[in-house]
């Protein structure tokens, strides 16, 4: 169990920095807070706090702060905070506002998913090579029945690793291929060529349901997911086998079963979601 904490803020060097450091003081000595001088990102100085808090401590260091700067970015903090300090045991704080005011952008993206293109304004004319063979965008008139159908012929691949590849597909991500997998009865290991096209039926629909309720749910929030006003997201009540390995299928009640596809976690029910 992690008993010291790291904190690091990223603060401009103002009466904010002055705001952190006496909040800090509360728990740490002074000559136990370092700071380091650096440049944001528009040429404004950026006080660098660090300091080591007793994991005790943080709960009530947050209290004081979120008093002296009740800002979005600490309550982000405070949920991050209790979500990974069990982990990693360590927290950051970033507040430039002359920087924010500009308009900055930041990709958080720990994951390595994600990316950033610049494109001309002419977007059609200058899409990036990586979106530029992306497939159809399941909730609109795009993603059909028979164009499923089609694009499974001669493809060997488990449906579940075919349903998540963007070229085939956008947007069916791990959780909702699971799920959109369980409403059309398909088992996750199902070759691609293999269903017919009442099958493909099943599972367009099921893909198009899962996605609506979800995005109508703010999506699925599982450890940190959270929507740009910072509330979770409610689908995950709504799920039926992802995540439940072990527990009994919502319809027949054999126990739901975790398989790992391609390294990815599948949830799946094998009397349900035959081959």
């Amino acid at each position: 169990m992690i008993d010291r904490v790291s904190f690091r803020a990223f603060v401009a060097a103002t009466e904010d920095e002055i705001r952190v450091r006496e909040a800090l003081s509360v728990f740490v000595p002074l000559d136990r807070i370092t700071r380091t001088a650096a440049l944001g990102h528009f040429g404004n100085e950026i006080a660098i706090l660090e300091a080591a808090l007793r994991k005790k401590e943080t709960a009530a260091f947050l209290s004081i702060l979120r008093e002296e700067l009740p800002s979005p970015e600490l309550q982000r903090l405070h949920r991050e905070m209790e979500d990974r300090l069990e982990g990693e045991g360590r927290f950051h704080l970033r507040l430039d506002k002359q920087a924010a005011y500009q308009g900055l952008l930041r990709l958080t993206d720990p994951r390595r998913f994600g990316a950033i293109f610049i494109c001309r304004q002419d977007l059609d004319k200058s899409v990036p090579p990586p979106l530029a063979n992306l497939g159809p965008e399941p909730l609109t008139a795009d993603f059909t029945p028979a164009g499923l159908y089609t694009a499974t012929r001669n493809r060997n691949t488990p449906i579940k690793n075919f349903i998540m590849a963007q070229e085939n597909v956008v947007g069916v991500g791990n959780i909702y291929a699971s799920e959109a997998l369980f409403r059309a009865r398909l088992s996750p290991l199902k070759p691609a060529s293999t269903l017919s096209r009442t099958a493909c039926r099943n599972l367009t629909a099921a893909i198009k349901a899962v996605l609506t309720e979800a995005i109508a749910a703010g999506g699925t929030t599982i450890s940190d997911f959270h929507a740009l006003d910072g509330s979770e997201g409610k689908f995950t009540v709504a799920l039926q086998v992802y995540g439940r390995n072990g527990q009994p299928c919502p319809v027949c009640g054999q126990a739901i079963q975790r398989l790992v596809i391609a390294g990815r976690s599948s949830f799946f029910c094998k009397k349900c979601q035959k081959p």
